[in-house]
């Protein structure tokens, strides 16, 4: 039989007590054929089910279904693109112990804001970036290209973090961008002692956090004013040393405002957290912190992301050691 676009094929078989009946009907969602449901069944005729009602469970099930493949289409879509914000591998060195997470916290699967990215530069220090743009779908994830490629691309010239916040700036006004965003710029540059000198520049960004290799945990100093927002803004970097061992750990507020039930934030947990991960590597502490986060958070769905990095006091290869005129004088006289 064939009712309202949808066929259906019923037909007795067997030679029991009662006739075994199998119904067969055709799946079809908004204009598309999904697949066919198959009813097998052996009862008196006057309990056999209804036509009507055979039909309109196939076309709830095909609905179902119909929906199941559209949100998977879009899953694998958001996730991929998502993907393609954030780079495909960090650069691996003896003196640095490199990792990153990120969580996507949005149940709706709208694309995020959060970048990172860690930039090998000229003089034989790295520089690490994380940032944060306002809001969710297309129009962050735009912005999202447009601020990681733009720092990306003036750290790897050698542009000093300052200054590539401020252009970063400027073409996010340029652009007329309708929303802002936040970001830190810390790099890492290795000294002959063993030590390494962290210079940190913040467009807003929360401050990243120092996991000692005694287990203390200090906060960098940082400040500045919201990328996107005015025409010329300067940005300051805040310096300090680094002994070998020391991790430092960059995120963003998806980490710190993750919340329990009871109202507390993981901001205030944080620091003991991160502190009980003292000797860890890189990788166990940024898929730790995350993890911790997410179990901890009763509410809140933004995007969790972190990159660390520990230094192992590798003492930088001559040939990249920067240049002294002071001491090439003195070697010529």
């Amino acid at each position: 039989a064939r009712a309202n676009g949808t066929a259906s094929d019923a037909r007795p078989a067997g030679d029991g007590p009662h006739p075994t009946v199998v119904s067969i009907s055709t799946l079809r969602a908004r204009g598309r054929v999904v697949g066919s449901i198959t009813f097998v069944y052996q009862r008196p005729e006057a309990r056999l089910p209804d036509s009507a009602f055979l039909r309109s469970l196939a076309t709830r099930a095909a609905l179902a279904i119909d929906n199941a493949l559209l949100y998977e289409l879009r899953r694998t879509a958001v996730l991929s693109l998502q993907e393609h914000l954030l780079p495909s591998q960090l650069p691996e060195s003896v003196q640095w112990d490199l990792s990153a997470s990120y969580a996507v916290g949005d149940p709706m699967l709208d694309v995020g804001g959060d970048f990172y990215d860690a930039v090998p530069r000229p003089d034989g220090s790295i520089a690490l970036l994380i940032g944060d743009v306002c809001g969710r779908g297309a129009e962050a994830a735009a912005l999202t290209g447009l601020a990681r490629h733009t720092l990306r691309t003036l750290l790897e010239q050698g542009t000093d973090p300052g200054t590539a916040l401020s252009r970063l700036n400027r073409a996010l006004r340029q652009e007329r961008a309708s929303r802002f965003l936040t970001a830190v710029v810390a790099t890492l540059t290795p000294r002959p002692d063993g030590t390494a000198l962290l210079s940190t520049c913040s467009a807003g960004h929360p401050p990243p956090l120092v996991l000692r290799s005694d287990g203390t945990v200090s906060e960098v100093l940082s400040g500045g004013l919201l990328l996107g927002v005015l025409d010329d803004v300067s940005y300051e970097s805040h310096e300090e040393l680094i002994a070998p061992d020391d991790t430092l750990v960059l995120f963003t507020d998806g980490l710190t405002e993750s919340r329990e039930a009871g109202g507390a934030f993981f901001e205030s947990v944080l620091p003991a957290r991160l502190s009980a991960l003292r000797g860890s590597g890189a990788a166990h502490i940024a898929e730790s912190l995350a993890q911790q986060a997410e179990t901890f958070r009763d509410s809140g769905q933004d995007d969790i992301a972190l990159l660390v990095a520990r230094w192992t006091g590798v003492p930088p290869d001559a040939a990249l050691l920067p240049r002294d005129p002071r001491i090439e004088q003195a070697a010529l006289r």
